[in-house]
């Protein structure tokens, strides 16, 4: 048991470093573009509120996926458990 939390608290360092890595690396890749918008006249909060859309945009999208995803899987597995009841002892519980 003790490995696994190691494990589990090594991947959870593992993607917080890579999510952190990630978005440093978005911003600097958009430096240009934030150079633009600046020179354009855009103030500091709006060039904040671009990436913020764009982080609210990523969360939201990967809550929908994990959701559909996890309800998929939720229904794969129950399927799969009650396929392996035999019929006398299904009929026990209902």
């Amino acid at each position: 048991m003790k490995t696994k939390n190691q494990i589990e608290l090594n991947a959870s360092v593992v993607a917080r470093r890579n999510r952190t890595m990630r978005m440093a690396y978005s911003v600097t890749r958009r430096t240009r573009e934030v150079s633009i918008r600046m020179a354009m006249g855009a103030n500091r909060s709006q060039v904040r509120n671009l990436f913020f859309r764009h982080g609210v945009r990523l969360i939201v999208n990967g809550l929908i996926l994990g959701v559909v995803l996890a309800i998929t899987a939720g229904h794969y597995i129950e399927s799969l458990l009650a396929s392996k009841i035999g019929p006398m002892e299904a009929l026990r519980y209902e």
